[in-house]
């Protein structure tokens, strides 16, 4: 592929994202009870190193979306710049590496 006929930072990368639903296999109380004992092992489980505990999966999400809530959200200039020009419909002329 030739990197200059494509256009945007994220060029050639692709996401699948598949959605099951968990009450599917059983009640809201068995499974929110089975949630809940997999979050406590998992906040009481000995992390490798003290300063990265261990975390069950969305919990950092929450956490930097209560500090973006709380501070606003940093996005890198030339980012932003092509986000206005992608949004006002032009070309965006800065360059992006």
């Amino acid at each position: 592929m030739d990197g200059e006929n494509y256009k945007g930072s994220c060029t050639g990368c692709s996401q699948i994202f598949i959605a099951i639903d968990p009450y599917m296999f059983g009640s809201h109380e068995e499974i929110q009870g089975k949630l809940n004992r997999r979050v406590k092992i998992a906040d009481s489980t000995h992390p490798i190193d003290a300063a990265h505990p261990v975390k069950c999966p969305g919990e950092s999400t929450i956490l930097r979306r209560k500090k973006s809530m709380s501070e606003g959200v940093q996005v890198d200039d030339i980012i932003f710049e092509q986000v206005k020009a992608l949004a006002e419909g032009r070309e965006f002329a800065g360059h992006i590496e």
